[in-house]
């Protein structure tokens, strides 16, 4: 994280952090309630099979819930934003320059929310029930991802002409008129960034605004994702449909190029490899410059690192064990390369229990509060027939990471394995 980056994460912090919700406010009973009762929601054409159910499922909420709702595609929102006019602009003429669909959305549900108001769901998403309680609220409702400090736009409840969402709506407009020639980051142009911002700057300035902010977990009972929903991710995630992958594709692409080159690139290394592996870009691509440049990254732990699990994604087992044995053998003693090596020694096709544990407790042993080290400590325990011990392990890591799902998972397995035993 830059400098730059780091300050602003702080400020906003400094200001969020105290106004930020664990969970949804409950129902109202004042008469001046805000939101009106509607959900919008938007695919700009040819809506996938999997999308579609989702949309649905929303669509039969509302209904249930007395809800209204209606759903856009490219050709219904420009018809909506013709005659539509901001800061000069007129507001099809901005929708038609924002250059992914995302960026449509993006800027679609702002004009939409400020002339009616209502809950806005990205397509991905499923109301869930208690989200019907926002209806009842005197007060915009938004989420914030604490990790990042970043508002979500993906799901969004305002009353008609937000204030919020007016300085968004204008801002974006001059965003995408003005600086999306240069600049293609979507979250700053139209996205998280952009709200974020405008919700600071309201906040600061604004002592009449009023707004719930939410923790942005699943736990809120707000929505469900696809992959709650469809046991799978949707397929349009894995393409240039998904707008981060859009966004960093041609950034990866073109470092690949740069280190093939020049090895002296390798600063950059750990950052844009992460989003190749993150969203799967041109791993094949990674993994052969990564061989090119084997010795500058061998002793390096984070580029390793990245180095394996791009290996493995593309199910180069063999070449994985032998990279890492190589870069142990160097002196390289990443607790992370250490737990590669160490599960990969669990496999079928190794079965090497002994030299698991001890790479395992190596891990462990230099860093006992990472997740990884924790969970492979415990597992090669398990195998060794020490359960107890495993346990111990894992209650020590569940006090650092208390919320942590395959934690809580696999104690519990452990301890129902225990008691039945």
């Amino acid at each position: 994280m830059n400098k730059s980056h780091h300050n602003e994460r702080f400020k906003f912090k400094q200001l969020f952090t105290p106004l930020v919700l664990d969970k949804l406010p409950v129902r109202h009973t004042v008469r001046n309630i805000t939101i009106p009762r509607r959900i919008m929601q938007f695919w700009d054409k040819d809506t996938p099979s999997d999308v579609q159910v989702l949309l649905a499922m929303n669509e039969a909420w509302a209904d249930r819930h007395n809800v209204i709702y209606d759903f856009f595609d490219e050709t219904a929102a420009l018809k909506y934003l013709s005659q539509k006019v901001v800061n000069g602009y007129a507001l099809s003429d901005v929708f038609k320059a924002c250059f992914h669909p995302a960026m449509k959305a993006d800027f679609f549900r702002l004009a939409y929310l400020f002339d009616l108001g209502g809950l806005y769901i990205d397509a991905d998403n499923v109301v869930a029930d208690q989200a019907d309680t926002v209806f009842s609220y005197d007060r915009d409702l938004v989420f914030l991802n604490v990790w990042l400090m970043r508002i979500r736009n993906g799901y969004i409840a305002v009353g008609q002409r937000s204030k919020l969402i007016e300085m968004c709506l204008k801002q974006a407009v001059l965003n995408v008129m003005t600086l999306a020639k240069t600049e293609k980051r979507i979250a700053i142009l139209t996205g998280p960034y952009l709200f974020t911002s405008q919700l600071h700057s309201l906040l600061q300035n604004d002592n009449d605004y009023k707004v719930y902010i939410v923790k942005s977990t699943k736990n809120t009972g707000f929505y469900r994702d696809a992959t709650d929903v469809l046991d799978k991710k949707l397929k349009y995630k894995n393409t240039d449909m998904n707008w981060q992958i859009a966004q960093e594709k041609p950034l990866v692409e073109k470092f690949l190029i740069e280190f093939r080159a020049d090895p002296s690139k390798l600063g950059s290394y750990r950052k844009v490899g992460s989003k190749s592996l993150k969203f799967g870009i041109d791993l094949e691509g990674l993994i052969s410059v990564s061989e090119v440049h084997l010795s500058s990254i061998l002793l390096n732990g984070n580029c390793m690192d990245i180095f394996i699990r791009a290996l493995l994604r593309c199910k180069k087992h063999q070449r994985a064990i032998e990279v890492l044995e190589q870069a142990i053998k160097a002196g390289n003693r990443n607790p992370a390369l250490l737990c590669h090596l160490a599960n990969m020694n669990m496999g079928p096709a190794r079965v090497k229990f002994d030299e698991a544990l001890d790479l395992a407790e190596e891990a462990y042993t230099k860093a006992p509060e990472e997740i990884e080290p924790i969970l492979a400590y415990a597992r090669i325990l398990v195998k060794k027939n020490q359960h107890e011990e495993s346990l111990n392990i894992m209650k020590k890591g569940l006090l650092n990471h208390p919320n942590n799902t395959k934690l809580i998972n696999f104690y519990n397995q452990q301890l129902s394995a225990v008691e039945c035993s």
